[in-house]
């Protein structure tokens, strides 16, 4: 953790960080990693989600984008992809001039979509069904990030199939 060029820390740090709240400091810490390597899609979007949480919607996006054209994305960081993609279709569904601007309402649409794609790919990266169903109902279904997409058809088919059964 003291050692200021393990950028590989540094990038885990900044999660650390988002995880306890505290988006200043991990935007810095993935800042860091972005100099040494501006293609690092973990600390892209490390970075976007700090960005997220700052209320910075353009620059989590565009860190979302970039993100993606870096190469092939891992279990993982497509999960974080997602939610990304759905913490900004709140944000834009939360924006009171949604209901008046088709711009808003098409961005917001779009990250919708690109959050319930990359919780496909996510489910589909699993080897098998069993690690699907545990990443279901230990990750996705309790992850509020998700919470926009709940009623989404796309959502209830993948907790239909991935969910508690009840």
């Amino acid at each position: 953790w003291r050692d200021p060029v393990d950028f590989g820390a540094r990038c885990r740090r900044g999660w650390a960080y988002l995880l306890h709240g505290a988006p200043h400091f991990a935007l810095e810490d993935f800042e860091t990693c972005l100099k040494e390597d501006g293609a690092n899609a973990d600390a892209l979007l490390g970075r976007g989600n700090a960005y997220i949480r700052l209320k910075k919607l353009d620059e989590a996006l565009e860190d979302a984008q970039t993100a993606e054209k870096h190469g092939k994305l891992t279990d993982r960081l497509t999960y974080n992809l997602g939610r990304l993609y759905a913490q900004a279709a709140e944000h834009l569904e939360a924006d009171p001039r949604r209901r008046v601007d088709v711009k808003i309402q098409r961005r917001a649409a779009y990250c919708r979509e690109k959050a319930l794609e990359c919780m496909r790919q996510t489910l589909i990266m699993m080897k098998t069904d069993e690690r699907r169903t545990k990443l279901w109902r230990n990750e996705i279904q309790s992850d509020p990030a998700f919470n926009v997409l709940r009623f989404d058809l796309a959502y209830l088919q993948m907790q239909e199939r991935y969910g508690e059964k009840r």
